[in-house]
């Protein structure tokens, strides 16, 4: 194998519209602390094409909107998600082969130019020559991040929400598979006041793109606790990871694979609300890997009481750091 210690590696990340994408490729490339430049990738039309007609092209690129791919072309290239494997081989097919390509999430067929797979343990139905394992979704999610954030919002936060201490409230939405209706809204907002409430705390609430203005309404209806909201409609300046930062511990809708990765890897006692309705079998995989793994509890009437006294883990998921420790063992060392 070559040895990629002679010269500083250069690595790209490709980055398409997806935010979950973003966060695992980039949180990825820092937690590799080597150099990397970030490509940003834009699509047409005909991105509807299976990678097997995509082949290792720039077909369904809108060539026009994305970053130049050109000489001089890096010795890695990190993508994340089925859209951009065909990119990350058209990279690599420009080098000759000896660009090493680090995919994270499942690419598609055909898989054979990836050099290194990540997948979560829950999307257990792909076999691969150098298939890696997570429990999580890689993320930005650490020590530095999460102080930098808490810094930059403690003064803000004081100033307009009520006071501390705080309890976290992610909020997702709708998705393909389920409605995050108001009915289920209203629940989770009773749910969380009873939680804060029976602790005397606030709670910090961050709603996502995907919540509807109506489940938004009856969440709010039915919070009966002292709160601060925050609406990415409305507001550009986004909290989020500060919310993790001031917290003492998190509700996080089960919705999002990368909201319930990121709340495990702050260190906080974290709680899943996931009714069956809106929860797809893989994602009640991934909430029972959590689980077991005692990264998390299910947030429910009946299980408030043990929420009272769950404990974080003295080590958080730690996803990101953990790849880049078998990456650095296998590419650097």
């Amino acid at each position: 194998m070559q040895n990629y210690n002679e010269i500083p590696p250069i690595i790209w990340v490709l980055l398409d519209d997806r935010a979950g994408n973003i966060n695992q490729a980039v949180g990825l490339a820092e937690a590799l602390k080597v150099p990397y430049i970030i490509k940003n990738i834009r699509y047409n039309k005909k991105i509807w094409q299976p990678n097997f007609l995509r082949g290792q092209s720039l077909k369904g690129v809108d060539i026009a909107k994305s970053d130049k791919l050109k000489d001089p072309w890096p010795q890695f290239v990190i993508s994340a998600g089925r859209r951009l494997g065909p990119v990350a081989r058209y990279i690599k097919e420009q080098t000759g082969g000896r660009c090493a390509i680090i995919q994270l999430m499942w690419p598609g067929f055909p898989s054979g130019d990836y050099d290194f797979v990540a997948i979560p343990t829950h999307d257990d139905s792909h076999r691969h020559k150098s298939l890696h394992k997570t429990l999580g979704a890689p993320n930005r999610i650490n020590a530095e991040s999460l102080s930098q954030a808490g810094k930059m919002w403690e003064k803000t936060l004081s100033e307009k929400a009520p006071p501390p201490p705080y309890i976290a409230l992610l909020v997702g939405g709708d998705t393909k598979k389920g409605k995050f209706t108001p009915q289920i809204a209203a629940e989770l907002g009773k749910l969380a006041s009873d939680f804060a409430n029976a602790k005397k705390f606030t709670l910090l609430i961050s709603a996502s793109r995907r919540t509807s203005p109506e489940a938004i309404k009856a969440l709010k209806d039915a919070i009966s606790c002292p709160y601060y909201f925050y609406d990415p409609a409305t507001e550009r300046a986004n909290p989020y990871v500060a919310f993790l930062a001031l917290s003492s511990s998190i509700i996080v809708t089960g919705d999002s694979i990368s909201m319930c990765s990121e709340s495990c890897s702050s260190g906080k006692p974290v709680f899943i609300y996931s009714p069956p309705e809106i929860t797809p079998k893989k994602h009640q995989k991934f909430h029972e890997d959590l689980y077991t793994a005692k990264h998390a509890l299910p947030f429910s009437i009946t299980t408030l009481a043990a929420c009272n006294h769950f404990q974080a883990p003295k080590v958080p998921l730690q996803e990101a750091e953990d790849l880049a420790r078998l990456i650095r063992e296998i590419y650097f060392d």
